[in-house]
Parts: structure tokens; sequence; C-alpha cells
């Protein structure tokens, strides 16, 4: 009954949701994993690469992300909105929006040195290829003016974009679900099908976004519901009907695996050629419905074994997942370049196994130290006694996207 009321009548706006409810650890340590598999997923034709969890399914890490993504907004934006009103929640967006833009353009300018670089060295345009940095070659001053319009956005370089317009885009979200949960998401579904079926997508120079935020928004509105939720304090069903969602969720896991395996050459069972050929979650950038359902499979298997006490939050693996994921746009950024550099050293070793495998290694490790790096605690000076009880607090706060 509580979720009944929750997506019938969600909660007006100015009314807090529990703030006593603490954050939930699960969406920092999926989201560190997903920076992981992103990372990886962007140096693609290597050995890990081959065995990430789009080999597995009809999904990949970018679905995780958006949805994290949706409920990060909605644990953090959506609170400020809440307690202090929209001037204050508008404000703090506005501010992510400026800091995310600015590493977008960090990013956008280091990668380009990278292959610029390599390219010299080398000689080789198989680094431009990969990336797509002709366009800024060819007509620098255009490409650079696209660049801040977002107009044009290389391989690899379209996540921030994307989340740019869905941030954008929060307040409004956030107006809907407090009035109706349900009611969101039935209109998001309505603009993800309608944008998919009159392929309707943003400008991107002579093509569109890789991303279409039209349809995109849909897996952000459902993480924005679940962070609503979640931060309302509601848990997720059990009982009879709660075991049935988990078969159901188990057959598509299972029947996602089949075809793709039967994709790879894995499986080679004639029964599932024409399933093959149906080519399931081929399109991304219009969020192919596979793919939602794929990712909605996963979640909810996830949600069911991991709960929000589990032990197994609290182990050196997680804690270090989660110290990345609570700094994901740093750790995002840094990935992105250290993806870019790791793509640029394979082809120049002819993807040499050893080498395939050791920069995975090294990027991963790296990506971990930057997010425990950045969770450490400020070093301040000790206050004197008449200033102890005004010492402020040290601890490390998510920044809420």
């Amino acid at each position: 009954m509580a979720w009944a009321r929750f997506l019938a009548g969600g909660a007006a706006i100015g009314r807090e949701p529990a703030a006593s409810i603490p954050r939930d650890r699960r969406l920092d340590v999926m989201r560190g994993l997903a920076l992981i598999v992103i990372f990886i997923d962007h140096m693609p034709g290597n050995l890990v690469a081959a065995v990430m969890p789009h080999a597995w399914g009809f999904c990949d890490a970018a679905e995780l992300f958006v949805f994290l993504s949706g409920m990060s907004a909605a644990w953090g934006f959506g609170r400020t909105i809440d307690r202090l009103g929209p001037g204050a929640g508008g404000r703090k967006i506005l501010a992510r929006l400026g800091t995310i833009y600015v590493w977008h353009l960090i990013v956008f300018l280091a990668v380009v040195c990278l292959v610029a670089g390599a390219m010299a060295l080398t000689g080789d345009p198989a680094h431009s290829d990969a990336i797509d940095v002709d366009p800024l070659l060819d007509d620098t001053i255009g490409a650079a003016v696209a660049m801040l319009t977002l107009t044009y956005q290389p391989n690899y370089l379209n996540i921030l974009p994307l989340y740019l317009v869905l941030l954008a885009a929060y307040p409004l979200i956030h107006v809907l679900v407090c009035r109706s949960p349900l009611l969101a998401l039935v209109l998001s579904a309505a603009l993800w099908r309608a944008a998919a079926h009159f392929q309707i997508d943003l400008p991107a120079g002579d093509e569109e976004w890789f991303f279409n935020p039209l349809a995109w928004q849909m897996i952000f509105t459902f993480g924005v519901v679940a962070g609503r939720a979640a931060s309302a304090g509601l848990a997720l069903p059990h009982g009879r009907a709660a075991r049935a969602v988990d078969a159901l969720a188990i057959a598509v896991v299972v029947f996602a695996a089949a075809v793709k395996l039967a994709e790879a050459g894995v499986l080679t069972l004639p029964a599932l050629a024409p399933l093959v050929a149906m080519e399931f979650g081929a399109d991304k950038t219009n969020l192919d419905p596979a793919r939602l359902v794929h990712f909605a499979a996963l979640a909810w298997l996830f949600l069911r074994a991991v709960p929000p006490t589990a032990r197994r939050l609290d182990g050196p693996v997680a804690r270090r997942l989660a110290a990345a994921g609570r700094h994901s746009l740093e750790v995002f950024a840094v990935g992105t370049i250290l993806a870019v550099a790791g793509q640029i050293v394979m082809i120049e070793t002819a993807f040499d196994p050893g080498v395939q495998l050791a920069t995975c290694a090294v990027g991963i490790a790296a990506l971990i130290g930057l997010g425990a790096a950045l969770s450490r605690p400020a070093v301040r000076a000790t206050p004197t006694a008449a200033s102890a009880s005004e010492a402020p607090n040290l601890a490390t706060v998510s920044s809420g996207a």
C-alpha cells in the first residue's frame, strides 16, 4: 500500500522526505563499479572489455550510470529543493552544470592533445579514426565553436553532454515526480517512445547526438523516482509478488545472456539464430526497449540480493568503489583521458595481450587511487580550545551528482 500511495501521489514540494534516512551506500558502490566498466569499455578490442557486462546482455554501464545519476540528483538536489525551496535548488543545479561543463571542456582538450600528439609522433591515422577528431583537425575554428555548443562530440565524449541536458531538465522532472511518480513515468515513457518513433534528436553537426536525451531521460526519470522512494524510506516489496518478479528478472537475464553469447559465436544453438537476427538492444542512441528491460531486471536482482545493510558493502573492495563513486565526475573525466591513452598504447603495441592487461590494471588502480585521495579528509590545523566547538565538520560530502 505504501508503494501504491507513493506512485499515485508522490510528495508535495516543500515537504522534506525523511531527512534522517542515510544515503544508500549501494548508490556509490555501483556508481564506482560503473566508472570502472566505462573506462574498460572505452578501450574496445582489449581482452578485459570482451567480458564486460555488454557481452552478457543488452545493456551496459551507460544505463547504470544514468540511472544512478537520476537517483543521486533526487537525493541531493531534490532534498535541497524540498528543504530550501526551488531557488536554492536551482542555484545548486546551475553551479553543478557549470562544473560539469568545464570538466567536459577540459577532457575534450586533453583528449585532442593526446590524439594529436600520438599522430604527430607515429603518423598513424588510426588514432584519429578511433576518437573521431578529424573535424577539429580539418576545421579547427568551426569545430571549436561546435565543441562549446556541444554539437561536436567525438567518440567517448558524449556522456557528459547527455548529463548536462538531463540535469538541466531535473527541476521539471522533480515537479512531476513530487506530484505523481506514476504520471512522471508515463509521460517520460511517452516522450521516450515518441523520440524513437519519429527520430527526434538533438543536432550534432551533420549528425545527431549519440545519446538521444529525449530517449535517455526515461532511465534518468526512473532513477529520480527510485531516489525519491529511497529518500522517503520505502523498501522493496516482499512476498509472493516479489518472488514472481525475481523469477521474471532471472528469465530476462538468462535470455539476454543466451542471445549475446549466440551473437558472439559462443553458443551455436539453431533456435537462437532468429533471436540474434532481431538485434535486441542494438539501438543504443534511442535506448532500445530491450536495454531498459534488461537493466531493470539486473537492478531488481541486485537490490534484492544486496540490502542497504549488507556487510559486503563494508568490505575493502566496496569501500574503494564507493570512494570512486562519490567523486564520479572527477573519476569519470580522468578515466576517459586514461582510456584514450590506453587506446593509443594498445594500437602502438599491436594489441599485445600483456600490454592490454597491464593497461587495464594500471588504469583501474589509478581511478581507485584517485577516489581514495579525493575522499581523504582535508588536513587542517588543530583548533584551539576556545574555538574547538566551532570547528568545521571535516567529513567528505558527496557532490550529489
